[in-house]
């Protein structure tokens, strides 16, 4: 891959495993310089898919698909076989993904679940090695999703039924992929860990491999469409026209010099706009604008959000144009396990890993897990910060100590019989 090191002459086989399967998931959607493109449901997705079940089957693991693609690989390794502990990630991207956000997750659970099962030692849990369906939300809105189905705060026909911008929805596209199952994961979760890369600089800034995450921000999504009428760019007098696009403009430069003024941290985007009819002769009629507001307190998301709002109606009283709220979510994460926060940082003491606790700005699917069940999310450094990019960038020497703790983490998770 173009941008990256030689690979270090010495390194366990297990390591040489996981760097290796790195670069394969790399070159499934590969969109140049690095980076990657495997939106939910799509052909790469679908061959991403395909090899990690591969993977799953060369390992020993009964492969398990539910209804909503999130896909299991069940590695037996108690004698009951009736409690589990769930690891992994996500393998579909941003459309500027890079190579380690998510598949990293997925691959460093799924080296920890050779190894374990290769130790031949029994434990009081079995191990699921997950892939989650449509974590990114780049082509089905919301993110989260197939966890948000598992952990049972989005039901299954909600999440079928979310439809792309060209109005095929998740369930048409797992089915034409052949990913749209019937499975259910038959055991009682005892708790759900994830490793990621951390999308942000502070490991790298404090010369640390291993973020135990604390908590996450809370995120108020708004998605609102702005009306206008449709009219000749040329002839139309200025003074008659209803710019949807316009309308929308005023509202982007409004939630961001809100956002100076209010202060306290909060960070805002637009990043996401759809605008009809989109000809360059057309005044646009509508415009629909994908809305975020960020935060570690959910107070502050609502507040800010609501005085936006109100001063959204005030704007744009002059142009003629009103908008409507297609959608309005606060998303606030539970707590992550405490006990588990514990254990990771004992783990990283014995190991001499060098840890910090943090919270994280970004979702992740394991603060969708924690509705519902113990969970732990933890962090492997990113260069510079860099995330949903193909400069995103993680050293090798910290991919390799972020799979051996994780790997001690879940065997001490698993309980040895």
């Amino acid at each position: 891959m173009a941008g990256l090191p030689e690979r270090p002459v010495s390194v366990p086989d297990w390591a040489d495993w996981l760097l290796s399967e790195l670069d394969a998931f790399a070159r499934i959607g590969e969109s140049g310089k690095g980076g990657v493109c495997r939106l939910a449901g799509d052909e790469a997705d679908c061959k991403a898919r395909d090899h990690l079940r591969q993977l799953f089957e060369e390992a020993g693991a009964e492969v398990l698909v539910d209804a909503v693609g999130n896909m299991f690989g069940v590695f037996r390794l108690s004698e009951t076989g009736k409690t589990a502990v769930l690891a992994g990630s996500h393998l579909d991207s941003q459309p500027t993904g890079g190579r380690f956000d998510g598949t990293y997750g997925v691959l460093a659970a799924l080296t920890a679940a050779r190894r374990l099962k290769e130790s031949g030692e029994t434990f009081r849990h079995d191990l699921v090695v997950c892939n989650w369906t449509n974590e990114e939300g780049a082509r089905f809105t919301p993110s989260l999703t197939g966890s948000s189905v598992f952990a049972g705060a989005l039901t299954s026909d909600a999440a079928l039924n979310l439809a792309d911008a060209s109005g095929m929805t998740l369930g048409e596209a797992l089915l034409a992929i052949g990913y749209a199952g019937t499975d259910r994961l038959p055991y009682e979760p005892v708790h759900a860990v994830e490793i990621h890369i951390e999308q942000g600089p502070r490991l790298e800034a404090a010369d640390v491999q291993i973020g135990i995450v604390e908590s996450a921000w809370a995120a108020r999504k708004l998605c609102l469409a702005f009306d206008g009428a449709p009219a000749h760019t040329g002839p139309t007098p200025m003074e008659e026209r209803r710019d949807a696009l316009l309308a929308a403009s005023r509202a982007i430069c409004l939630l961001h010099d809100w956002g100076r003024i209010f202060g306290q941290g909060v960070h805002t985007s637009c990043a996401r706009l759809e605008n009809d009819p989109n000809s360059a002769n057309v005044v646009p009629q509508t415009c629909t604008v994908w809305m975020e507001i960020r935060h570690p307190s959910a107070d502050i998301c609502r507040v800010f959000a609501d005085v936006f709002l109100l001063r959204l109606e005030e704007l744009l009283l002059p142009d003629r144009t009103g908008y409507r709220v297609l959608s309005d979510a606060i998303r606030v994460s539970p707590s992550l396990s405490s006990e588990g926060r514990d254990l990771a940082e004992d783990v990283c003491a014995q190991a001499g890993i060098a840890a910090l606790r943090l919270d994280t700005v970004a979702g992740h699917d394991a603060l969708a897990l924690a509705a519902a069940m113990p969970s732990s999310l933890f962090f492997v450094p990113s260069r510079d910060g860099i995330s949903h990019s193909p400069r995103e960038f993680t050293a090798e020497a910290d991919l390799i100590a972020g799979a051996e703790f994780l790997t001690s983490f879940i065997r001490k998770k698993l309980q040895p019989a």
